[in-house]
């Protein structure tokens, strides 16, 4: 199952309001900002202080060669951590080759 997250980090109220809209499963902000996601409406939040809640639930993974691209398939998710498991990991854009602008979230 692959989920659509949006990075609004700095903020921008635009961007969290086209996700809400587009039906994206989560946006990615500061700390300070997972309030007025709430505000506008009903989406998940990743952030230190959000829904899903950096090294806890997610973890981000540079890509800086096809070897961590084949690395990171080929492993078997983490059970290690607590909090709900939503089983996902982002990977950075760039040297990859990756989709942009910000990041990709996937199954694990």
């Amino acid at each position: 199952m692959k989920e659509v997250w949006v990075k609004a980090d700095p903020w921008r109220k635009d961007l969290v309001t086209t996700a809400l809209e587009g039906g994206a499963d989560a946006v990615m902000v500061a700390p300070q900002d997972v309030k007025k996601v709430r505000e506008l409406g009903v989406i998940q939040t990743v952030s230190d202080q959000g829904d899903i809640r950096w090294e806890e639930d997610v973890m981000v993974l540079e890509i800086a060669s096809t070897k961590d691209e084949d690395r990171i398939v080929d492993s078997e998710p983490s059970s290690e951590g607590g909090g709900k498991d939503h089983g996902l990991e982002c990977y950075p854009p760039g040297k990859s080759g990756g989709p942009n602008p910000e990041y990709f979230c996937g199954s694990r």
